[in-house]
C-alpha cells in the first residue's frame, strides 16, 4: 500500500504515474486482476484523501466497494474492508457524521467476524 507520508512528496501532477507504477508492481508479484484493481482503487482513494479531495476519495472507495464488496476472496475482502473504513474516515472529515457511523457499522457487520480482518475493522 502507498503510505500517505510517502505521497506527500509526490507532486500532484505525478500521482497518475505513481498509481500506474503501483499497479505494475502488483502484476509482477502475481496478484490477480481483481486484486490489482482493488488495491489500485483503494490507493487512489488514499491519494485523493491526502490531497484533500475528500469527495473524490469517497467516490474511489465506493467504486472498490461496488466492485468487490461482496466478493468472497480474502484479498478482495481485505481491500473492501479497508475502503469502507477509510470511507468512514473521509466522511467524518467532511462533517457527515451519520454517514461516517453508517460506514463503520457496515464494516463491522460485513467484516467484523473475520479474524483475518480484525486489524482493519478495529479502526471502525
Amino acid at each position: 500500500m502507498l503510505q500517505p507520508q510517502s505521497l506527500i512528496r509526490v507532486p500532484s501532477r505525478q500521482i497518475p504515474v505513481a498509481c500506474t507504477y503501483r499497479v505494475r508492481a502488483h502484476r509482477v508479484s502475481g496478484s490477480s486482476t481483481g486484486q490489482i484493481a482493488a488495491v489500485a482503487g483503494y490507493n487512489i482513494g488514499v491519494i485523493l484523501g491526502v490531497l484533500g479531495r475528500l469527495e473524490e476519495a469517497v467516490a474511489a472507495y465506493d467504486l472498490v466497494l461496488d466492485r468487490y464488496g461482496g466478493d468472497p476472496a480474502p484479498a478482495l475482502r481485505k481491500q473492501a474492508a479497508r475502503a469502507l473504513v477509510n470511507k468512514g474516515v473521509r466522511l467524518g472529515l467532511l462533517g457527515r457524521s451519520e454517514e461516517e457511523i453508517a460506514a463503520y457499522d457496515l464494516a463491522l457487520d460485513r467484516y467484523g467476524d473475520d479474524p483475518a480482518l480484525r486489524e482493519v475493522t478495529e479502526r471502525a
